[in-house]
């Protein structure tokens, strides 16, 4: 590029975030294929914001971007009250097993001879199981201010009873002081919190919940649509916001924002990223994968597949992650999942990855997320 000395302005044309990424895929799999090949274009030219993209993109909107979801979901207490309210329990695979224990005992007890695989048992054994392994998953209502106080000195003294990795945090944490009491306004003015009141119809006595903005002098009952007057003093109460809850409790968000938290803390001069993404092969209508962040960090070009669970990956899924990365040819291969270890047929998997890829010059790496996520979250 040149300027002529008497040129006063420069244009800069600063691409997006996407077209940084495309131009990325191009220009490697340009260079690499012409020693190939002499088709230089993509196999996988197509790709497009997925379902869970969207939902990422817009917890990240309300949260206000990567680090202000850091430092939210790094205070113990509302990640905490933010999984609550999601329905995100804590204990979720030790209830599963627990009912499946109980189901397996009652199938035995009458009959206690052994099932095989292709036994003509099988059948009987998973009638059994499916009629009755039922597990209903149910957010809880609205809570007030008494609530929020309450939950905080019960799970403070949880927490420090069990000494455990969040015991320091607590410690320094004593009450639920006016420190708080303004960031939970901060949470409602940024609407990962709703603020409302619940109101008792007076024609079918159902209790409906109403959002502030919603309100007026005289409410329609969802139910039976009688209008009921609004209290002279209603008792406030609050929820989170329905797509931050989803994206907790369905779509594995609290991986995915925990892996963009920690590239960016790692990332030096430059991170920029693309949500999860469906890949297209050709003209194909069907997503031959997704991949859950395309990202370039300190100048490197990289993918990731984020699981919530270390035993999340499988061969199948992996080897599609393998074509994708032979073809737009990343600096690095991330796979990231919270726990402690990686269970050995995993890190086997990712060994043989980790060889089908060299030739291509792709750093495979496992990564495992150190924050100190609930067990629900880590297990389900």
């Amino acid at each position: 590029m040149s300027v002529s000395p008497t040129e006063r302005t420069l244009w800069v044309t600063i691409p997006t975030d996407r077209a940084a990424i495309w131009g990325c895929i191009q220009r490697r799999s340009s260079i690499e294929r012409r020693r190939e090949m002499a088709h230089v274009e993509p196999r996988f030219n197509e790709f497009h914001t997925s379902g869970p993209g969207l939902q990422l993109q817009g917890v990240l909107r309300i949260l206000g971007g990567v680090y202000p979801a850091q430092h939210l979901f790094e205070d113990y207490y509302w990640q905490r009250v933010f999984l609550t309210l999601a329905g995100v329990k804590r204990d979720a695979v030790a209830e599963r097993t627990a009912v499946a224990e109980r189901l397996l005992v009652d199938f035995f007890r009458r009959d206690p001879n052994p099932v095989a695989p292709d036994g003509p048992r099988l059948p009987e054994l998973a009638a059994h199981l499916g009629r009755r392994f039922v597990i209903r998953r149910e957010r809880p209502g609205a809570v007030t201010i008494r609530d929020l106080q309450s939950w905080f000195g019960r799970w403070r003294a949880e927490e420090l009873r069990l000494n455990g990795p969040s015991a320091e945090w607590w410690k320094q944490h004593t009450s639920f002081d006016e420190w708080r009491r303004r960031e939970l306004d901060d949470l409602l003015e940024s609407g990962v919190l709703e603020q409302g009141c619940t109101i008792t119809c007076n024609g079918c006595g159902s209790q409906n919940w109403y959002a502030a903005n919603r309100l007026a002098a005289r409410v329609a009952c969802p139910g039976c649509s009688l209008e009921t007057a609004l209290p002279a003093q209603p008792e406030w109460s609050f929820r989170v916001n329905e797509l931050v809850a989803n994206a907790l409790d369905r779509e594995g968000a609290l991986a995915l924002l925990l892996t963009l938290v920690e590239l960016e803390n790692v990332a030096g001069d430059m991170f920029l990223f693309l949500p999860p993404q469906d890949v297209f092969e050709g003209r194909n209508r069907e997503p031959f994968t997704d991949i859950d962040l395309a990202f370039i960090r300190s100048a490197k070009f990289g993918i990731a597949e984020v699981k919530s669970n270390v035993r999340g990956f499988d061969a199948a899924g992996l080897d599609r992650i393998a074509t994708v990365a032979e073809d737009w040819r990343p600096d690095i291969l991330l796979l990231a999942a919270p726990g402690a270890s990686w269970p050995p047929e995993i890190a086997a998997e990712f060994a043989r990855l980790s060889e089908r890829l060299e030739p291509r010059r792709i750093d495979v790496r496992p990564w495992l997320l150190s924050w100190d996520y609930p067990k629900a979250v880590l297990e389900v």
